[in-house]
């Protein structure tokens, strides 16, 4: 199954040293390091359909679709918007929510998007597979990602109950 993701852009940043120190001296700098180590990431993943950054600022100041950016689209929220909001109200709307992985280090919005159906991904542990630029083995860091020795998320459970219940005719 194909997978898209979403990432907390400064969230992801002030993660990093290096992106942090950027963000200090010119965050349009820190913007484009970033940009360019998921697109270098999204380069060695087959199974990427969508990525996107999505940024607290004026959504009007640059949205880019992801083919435009080679892969990495750029989401900036409107006024009064976080960047938290956003991506659970994508997550939540989207009709494939499970191939969504969303990667933060806020508890919060992890855990909603969670109980949406996608999975998680802490931000330290995407900023290691970014910098990785030889392995994808980090990729068994997101959490609901392997099936082995877990239970099946409640949302999905629910799913295949009422789909078996359906075909039963209850």
């Amino acid at each position: 199954m194909k997978k898209s993701m979403l990432v907390d852009g400064y969230n992801l940043i002030f993660a990093s040293a290096e992106l942090r120190q950027k963000m200090n001296q010119k965050p349009v700098t820190a913007r484009k390091a970033l940009m360019d180590l998921c697109r270098d990431y999204a380069a060695r993943r087959t199974d990427l359909e969508k990525f996107w950054i999505v940024f607290d600022g004026k959504e009007d100041v640059c949205t880019l679709p992801p083919g435009e950016t080679g892969g990495i689209g750029e989401i900036y929220t409107r006024a009064g918007e976080t960047a938290d909001k956003r991506i659970a109200r994508i997550v939540r709307e989207s009709e494939d929510v499970i191939s969504w992985i969303v990667v933060s280090n806020d508890h919060a919005v992890l855990d909603r998007c969670y109980s949406y159906g996608a999975e998680r991904m802490k931000a330290s542990a995407f900023i290691r597979m970014l910098t990785a630029k030889t392995s994808l083995a980090g990729q068994q860091e997101c959490e609901g990602n392997s099936s082995e020795g877990k239970e099946i998320h409640p949302r999905i459970a629910q799913n295949i109950t009422q789909e078996y219940k359906k075909k039963l005719g209850l």
